[in-house]
């Protein structure tokens, strides 16, 4: 009789290990097997988007184990957290410091895309504020730019590429039209150099903008204000042939006809 009360709570024990924490106990003398349980434990609580909970599970992993594989997973999960919460600053330090410290982990990729695309996310967005984003601080923009076209030239085939040149194309039109906003500004403040010299600057360093055939229609009135003819000739046939189509490819032809170039 003993025996058998002694063998159903030991199961009975068993099953309760089991329902709270998913997995009974691993043997303490087995380190890998310590460190996994404790991972384990740590990713439950990160997918049910406990994520303060979750850092302090993975920084106590990192303490406990910090010789096993799950200690560097553990370090590039804590960036993850931030990530997911929007602590984009945040995001952007432990990722960094993920890639300084294990340049070539498997995951480095991933955290260089992570930290692009929380520059991108940092980004101001026109519709909650006024003036327009292209006129406010485009630092942010700046830094995604470069984080992006340097992802793109090393990991360029990895699978957060086509979401990186996607992003690109956002962040390059938005940093091209703040170029063509201030040239438009020195034109009608009547100010042809400065004006030509923002619109030359976007068309050299954002040939692929949306917003190239109004920045060489801008630079080729200030040439003629100038009174420098062949820079804006040139400028005028580009527009007419590349961008004939648009309505400053017409504008482009009209002047040419209108000005006898």
């Amino acid at each position: 009789m003993h025996r058998l009360v002694a063998i159903v709570l030991l199961a009975l024990a068993t099953a309760l290990a089991v329902g709270c924490g998913g997995r009974q106990a691993p043997d303490p003398t087995n380190y890998t097997e310590a460190a996994r349980y404790e991972w384990d434990r740590a990713e439950g609580i990160f997918d049910r988007r406990d994520y303060e909970y979750a850092r302090s599970l993975y920084n106590d992993l990192m303490l406990q184990y910090p010789y096993s594989q799950y200690a560097v997973l553990a370090e590039l999960r804590i960036a993850d957290t931030y990530y997911r919460e929007r602590s984009w600053a945040r995001a952007i330090e432990t990722y960094r410091r993920f890639v300084r410290f294990h340049p070539s982990h498997p995951s480095v990729p991933e955290a260089q895309y992570r930290i692009a695309s929380a520059h991108v996310e940092q980004m101001p967005n026109d519709w909650f504020a006024m003036p327009p984003s292209h006129e406010r601080d485009l630092r942010e923009a700046q830094n995604a730019y470069a984080a992006l076209r340097g992802f793109i030239g090393v990991y360029g085939d990895t699978e957060w590429a086509d979401d990186a040149r996607e992003e690109l194309v956002v962040v390059r039109d938005r940093l091209a039209a703040h170029e063509l906003y201030v040239a438009e500004f020195y034109m009608r403040d009547d100010n042809p150099v400065a004006a030509g010299q923002r619109a030359r600057y976007l068309i050299d360093n954002y040939p692929e903008a949306t917003d190239v055939p109004n920045a060489l229609f801008i630079y080729a009135r200030a040439m003629l204000q100038l009174g420098n003819t062949d820079d804006a000739v040139v400028a005028l046939r580009r527009l007419s042939v590349e961008f004939g189509d648009t309505a400053r490819g017409r504008d482009a032809r009209r002047y040419l006809d209108e000005f006898g170039l």
